[in-house]
């Protein structure tokens, strides 16, 4: 892919490439970036003492990918956050975002969650048989040995959303 740099819209003495490279629009000086917290290169752009700190990903969205639905997030499709390539990119809702990351595995949910106190099996077993035992949710708890609330995150799908439902309806 060729090269094309354009125009900073927010900071136009700062110039965007497709390939994720961020350069001065005087000079042409490629400049250097460093990486957030979270693992996303960001540049630092100054004019008159001000300085601000953007992410690459998000001046490569903005300057070369349309959002005509003015999606807020921006997601990396092979969900390497370094690959800041305008073919690797695409706006996304939130829902959208957090749907990929979970399907690429990159949020852990399920049993592989920080905070799992159940198997999968355990949580389908809630899901496809809870109505049918007769009991309390606070007496499902106590079965599984968690808290009811648990109980009832997972009959009304705030967690272990990607189970399926097989007898159960909604």
């Amino acid at each position: 892919m060729t090269e094309v740099f354009k125009t900073i819209e927010q900071h136009p003495a700062y110039l965007v490439s497709n390939l994720g490279r961020v350069a001065s629009a005087i000079g042409k000086k490629i400049l250097k970036h460093s990486i957030t917290g979270d693992g996303y290169p960001c540049i630092s752009l100054s004019h008159k003492g001000k300085t601000w700190t953007r992410t690459v990903h998000r001046l490569v969205a903005k300057a070369f990918i349309e959002n005509p639905d003015d999606k807020a997030e921006v997601n990396h499709r092979d969900g390497v956050k370094t690959n800041n390539s305008v073919d690797n990119l695409e706006w996304l809702t939130h829902d959208e975002n957090m749907e990929h990351a979970t399907r690429s595995g990159l949020i852990a949910c399920g049993e592989n969650g920080g905070g799992a106190r159940l198997t999968e099996s355990q949580a389908q077993d809630i899901l496809d048989n809870y109505d049918s035992w007769g009991i309390s949710r606070r007496d499902a708890g106590r079965r599984f040995g968690v808290h009811h609330a648990t109980i009832d995150k997972i009959l009304w799908r705030n967690t272990w959303k990607h189970l399926t439902q097989s007898k159960r309806t909604a």
